[in-house]
């Protein structure tokens, strides 16, 4: 199921969606991924920066998140009509997961079967982050053991 679709952040006002059909009732996680070359320390370094990944600020780690701000809402499709099922406004969303790429969870929700749209927005964007390929993905969340 995983589904990514390119979302620019660097400037407000860019909107992108994705449908997709659930099979079977699952928790469904929809995130923020950023690519680095994966060869490039350096270069992870770089987009770790410019996301706000966390670093020790004194005593205290300072963990700020990305300097934007990303409107999220999921719909379900009934029949020609739409349901708004959640939306939420997230500033600053912060890294939840690194490996290949570096992950911000902007949301988490149970779905059911059926059709779905979810539509994001940038309402504030970050011209720095013009330079970091960066997608809007919809993944089966991982809750833990």
């Amino acid at each position: 199921m995983p589904i990514s679709v390119p979302f620019n952040l660097a400037t407000s006002g860019n909107d992108v969606s994705v449908n997709f059909v659930v099979d079977k009732e699952f928790f469904c996680a929809v995130n923020l991924k950023y690519f680095f070359q994966s060869e490039n320390p350096a270069d992870r370094e770089r987009v770790w920066a410019l996301v706000g990944g966390m670093k020790m600020s004194g005593t205290a780690f300072d963990e700020r998140g990305a300097p934007v701000t990303v409107r999220v809402s999921i719909w379900k499709i009934l029949g020609e009509d739409e349901s708004l099922l959640t939306e939420q406004i997230v500033s600053s969303p912060r890294l939840s997961s690194w490996g290949q790429t570096l992950n911000a969870r902007l949301m988490l929700i149970k779905l059911e079967p059926g059709r779905y749209v979810i539509r994001a927005s940038t309402l504030l964007g970050a011209p720095q982050l013009s330079k970091v390929e960066t997608q809007l993905s919809v993944v089966q969340a991982y809750l833990g053991k």
